[in-house]
């Protein structure tokens, strides 16, 4: 975690913040398989998908 915050907070200040503040939370996604990690991953991108399909159709 230390070496990305090196890498990226002068670039994504905000987003580092929120990986320390979470890191409990955000590290056990990295105990997971890769293949199980994928699998959420694209249920994710999924999900913004169909959340962006409801607002274009409610407006």
């Amino acid at each position: 975690m230390l070496a990305f915050e090196e890498k990226w907070a002068k670039k994504y200040p905000l987003t580092c913040k929120s990986w320390l503040d979470n890191w409990l939370n955000l590290s056990s996604f990295f105990e997971y398989d890769e293949v199980v990690r994928r699998i959420i991953y694209t249920t994710n991108q999924i999900q913004v998908v169909l959340r962006n399909i409801r607002k274009i159709t409610k407006t």
